[in-house]
């Protein structure tokens, strides 16, 4: 399965080792996950935020140190945003709709409301980090039955 997850999902990963998100990211090791440079340097910027930084005790070099963890991580899809917006209510969610297509993601796992709200995107099931664990951790679901439809 191609799955790619957005910054929140990663974010959350990284501040909650225990939490659905890292159980996601954990269960979700034999598959590929898609990123782009874009979501790498949102990854990174949103982890440098003053209230982020200082309430997880997270150095420039931890982020940097994680930041590479993921680029060894993932699969870098290289993608041009639209000129006009996809998701009018948060056009910087976009870039996530784009890796998908691009990258012919399987799934897109998100907490973000603007997202969750499309449910589908040209075919690409939008789902939260519980519902795609609750699918990889399902015994009798088929991988390929995840995804409907061209």
């Amino acid at each position: 399965m191609r799955v790619v997850l957005d910054t929140n999902v990663w974010i959350s990963s990284l501040i909650a080792p225990t939490g659905t998100p890292a159980t996601v990211l954990s269960n979700l090791s034999d598959h590929v996950l898609i990123a782009s440079e874009e979501m790498l340097e949102e990854i990174q910027r949103v982890l440098q935020y003053d209230r982020i930084a200082k309430r997880y005790n997270l150095t420039p070099e931890k982020v940097g140190a994680y930041v590479v963890n993921i680029r060894e991580q993932v699969e870098i899809i290289s993608a041009e945003l639209p000129d006009s917006p996809i998701v009018e209510s948060d056009p910087s969610d976009d870039k996530f709709l784009v890796c998908a297509v691009k990258g012919k993601a399987d799934c897109i796992v998100t907490g973000d409301r603007h997202l969750l709200r499309l449910e589908k995107y040209r075919g690409i099931p939008i789902v939260s980090p519980a519902t795609i664990l609750a699918f990889l951790e399902s015994e009798s679901s088929q991988m390929n039955g995840f995804r409907s439809g061209p």
